[in-house]
């Protein structure tokens, strides 16, 4: 699996997950309201829409791979470039421009992170979950320790407990389990899985704990 990403890409990515949540939520709100929809043709409206969401959406998944399988390669060109300008010995005054979207260093990691304390634990209950979510992102994208799959997995873990962290430990004994198929006997899906287990860990989680009323309670509120 793909660890990181020029900061560029990795905004990118970010915001292309989100965008695909959005449309997993509406998803959802649609089927909520399709059962107490009042007559047929409110139905057959409602499939419509429900219809071209799944349409937009099966375009992002595969729009999104692309990016990613793009974004991993230039970073790999991006370390590999700066790899070898800083063993070709142009040090005395010269200058080496890096890739666009590299640091003045090889690693990210060594810029300092912006000070966010880390959200409050989450024990499972659907009311906290989007709040808990939102933080738990905000914190991921300032922490440049946090820059692999992996990192990010564990993070969010450790942040679980009571019924969520019992989720957690299903879940990554599931994992376990798939990671441990080799590579050649792997299904399609698997390997696609692996290539982006972040971006398949939160869909995980808002499967489980996002409220499926959650939109509608929000453009309620907004619209009152």
């Amino acid at each position: 699996m793909a660890d990181s990403y020029l900061e560029d890409d990795r905004v990118e990515i970010d915001l292309m997950t989100e965008e695909m949540s959005d449309m997993r939520s509406r998803i959802e709100e649609y089927r909520i309201r399709r059962g107490t929809a009042a007559d047929d043709t409110e139905r057959r409206r409602i499939d419509d829409e429900t219809d071209k969401l799944r349409i937009e959406l099966t375009q992002s998944q595969r729009d999104f791979r692309a990016f990613r399988r793009d974004a991993v390669k230039r970073y790999q060109d991006a370390i590999i470039a700066t790899a070898t300008a800083a063993g070709s010995g142009t040090t005395s005054g010269a200058n080496t421009t890096l890739p666009q979207g590299t640091l003045s260093t090889l690693y990210q990691k060594s810029q300092p992170d912006i000070k966010i304390p880390d959200p409050d634990p989450f024990y499972g209950l659907l009311t906290d979950y989007v709040t808990w979510r939102f933080q738990l992102l905000n914190v991921i994208k300032v922490r440049k320790l946090l820059d692999t799959d992996v990192t990010k997995i564990v993070y969010a873990g450790s942040l679980l407990k009571g019924p969520a962290a019992s989720w957690y430990q299903m879940w990554s004994e599931r994992r376990d389990k798939d990671l441990s198929i080799p590579t050649t006997q792997a299904s399609q899906e698997e390997l696609t899985r692996r290539s982006a287990e972040w971006v398949y860990f939160l869909e995980d989680l808002d499967t489980k704990f996002k409220d499926p009323l959650e939109e509608v309670k929000s453009r309620t509120l907004v619209y009152q």
